[in-house]
């Protein structure tokens, strides 16, 4: 038994590069992902897709815009980089991904400079398969559909 892949659609995103002194013109996953905010409905904001991010991870005053009352979320830890830790709270947010509306858990961080991280957990790998093109310059999620062959 295997499973085949069928491809219903996709969503693309151009790569986007910045210049760094010591490297010149990189590429960076930055894309567009819009959340839903208590004074102006859905906004886009710039998110990284880190594809080492188990969630979605926002900064602390994006609680607030969103109307999150982080005392009653639970409370955790992240571990990034060096072994730095920082305190969170896990929460669930709705996210759109162009036209895609998705029910995600997040990680708000106590830190006002954390990245708008898009993380694995509910957001991608149960709905999308993804990948970066380097050929084509772009970010592709595919939205598919799998089926059991014998």
């Amino acid at each position: 038994m295997f499973l085949v892949m069928k491809q219903l659609s996709s969503i693309e995103f151009p790569f986007e590069y910045v210049y760094l002194p010591s490297f010149g013109r990189i590429f960076y996953p930055f894309i567009p992902i819009s959340l839903k905010t208590v004074d102006h409905g859905w906004v886009d904001f710039r998110f990284i897709v880190d594809t080492g991010a188990d969630l979605t991870t926002l900064p602390f005053f994006m609680a607030e815009k969103l109307g999150i009352n982080l005392s009653k979320c639970k409370t955790s830890k992240a571990e990034g980089i060096g072994g730095y830790v920082i305190k969170t709270w896990e929460t669930k947010i709705s996210i759109r991904l162009k036209e895609y509306e998705i029910i995600t858990r997040c990680s708000i961080t106590e830190d006002e400079q954390t990245p708008f991280l898009l993380g694995r957990i509910d957001s991608l790998p149960e709905r999308f398969s993804w990948f970066f093109d380097a050929k084509n310059k772009k970010i592709v999620f595919s939205l598919a559909e799998y089926t059991k062959r014998e």
